[in-house]
């Protein structure tokens, strides 16, 4: 492939001119996208910095379609940058999710692999720098091997209806795959909660609050306690089923 020809669309919440969300666009594709894609010989470009005239969404698609890797930030959960993914998705063409750090990842796609930054660190810079590399490396290095849901799924509906035993074997493996992975990605998310809400309490006992609180912290840190257990007893005994 011609260096020319290797393009980086950059799908993101682009905002109004001097917005914080157009800023944070502004400093990712700056600070973390360009630098990583310049250094393998790719063009990053985002929809606002096209310069062919005609149709903004005729153009966007045709990059969608064409372009040799899609960067989708999936932060703010903006509609137009879910909706061009989708798009991505389907033709099962390379792509790589970003995430400002703090943001929930939409269930659908929590099991595809997304970096996490945060615009004013300048360690998670870096950390997301070296993993969008990993990234890049990996799909140069297995530019057929896209891990994308929508064909998974359509591929997984035709095993369903073949009437070999082989294929109905593979789709009750990859179903209770898909069921582990959704339980453990849940157990991960209230894991995760609880340990927040553990932290405030112990933070709280540190700035030394009334006797009361101290109280009410302390008895929300055993029903705490208490959940991680109950969860992890349930976790254990699932995996022995399986």
């Amino acid at each position: 492939m011609k260096i020319k020809d290797k393009i980086c669309f950059v799908i993101a919440p682009i905002g109004e001119p001097d917005s914080p969300a157009r800023d944070r666009s502004d400093k990712v594709l700056k600070f973390i996208i360009k630098p990583v894609t310049d250094k393998y010989g790719y063009c990053a470009v985002r929809a606002d910095e096209l310069p062919q005239p005609g149709l903004i969404t005729t153009q966007i698609i045709t990059h969608l379609f064409n372009d040799s890797i899609i960067i989708a930030d999936l932060s703010d959960h903006n509609p137009n940058v879910y909706y061009e993914l989708a798009i991505r998705h389907v033709i099962k063409k390379p792509f790589i999710h970003l995430i400002e750090v703090g943001q929930k990842i939409p269930f659908d796609i929590q099991g595809i692999r997304t970096i996490s930054y945060n615009s004013t660190d300048l360690n998670s810079v870096e950390k997301a720098k070296k993993d969008l590399e990993a990234s890049i490396r990996y799909i140069e290095q297995n530019p057929d091997k896209v891990d994308s849901p929508v064909p998974t799924t359509l591929g997984s509906a035709k095993l369903s209806k073949s009437l070999d035993p082989a294929d109905k074997d593979k789709v009750s493996i990859v179903n209770l795959m898909e069921n582990f992975r959704a339980d453990m990605l849940n157990l991960t998310s209230n894991i995760q909660t609880e340990l927040k809400e553990m932290r405030q309490c112990m933070f709280n006992q540190q700035l030394g609050n009334t006797s009361k609180t101290k109280e009410t912290d302390f008895s929300k840190l055993e029903r705490i306690q208490e959940k991680l257990g109950k969860e992890k007893k349930l976790s254990s005994e699932e995996d022995t089923h399986v």
